[in-house]
């Protein structure tokens, strides 16, 4: 199978909060005298929130779902997904919207956010048509 790469729906809300945070942290770093421990605290977070913004996505790949968020990544084996299902449940998970899907799997399951929902989901049951689809 031919990798297919899903980036990650971006609520706006959500980029607003993240640039906030991040511009708070600036401040806080530059008024502090900017000492050893505040400049290395503000320049990990930056590099933290904003891979999480530029790299959040979810690739179908040699029968893995791999979900990519910042510098985290989880492998999931397709024939292990049991069902998929819409939720907006707001728990932190690597996904940056809250019109998210829940992938079932080995009694786990992740909160993922694809942009394209349906032709994630119809990808996904041609690689493992035993999926089943709830209420999306």
């Amino acid at each position: 199978m031919n990798k297919i790469v899903f980036k990650s729906k971006i609520d706006t809300w959500l980029v607003f909060v993240l640039v906030v945070a991040l511009l708070i942290l600036g401040y806080a770093a530059m008024t502090s005298g900017l000492s050893a421990i505040t400049t290395l605290f503000f320049i990990i977070s930056s590099a933290f929130i904003t891979s999480v913004l530029f790299n959040t996505k979810y690739t179908l790949e040699n029968d893995q779902l791999i979900v990519q968020s910042g510098f985290l990544n989880w492998s999931i084996q397709v024939k292990d997904i049991t069902s998929i299902e819409s939720t907006h449940n707001p728990i932190s998970s690597p996904a940056l919207a809250l019109d998210r899907l829940q992938v079932n799997y080995k009694n786990k399951r992740v909160l993922i956010s694809p942009k394209e929902k349906n032709q994630f989901i119809n990808a996904l049951k041609k690689m493992n048509s035993s999926i089943k689809v709830i209420n999306s």
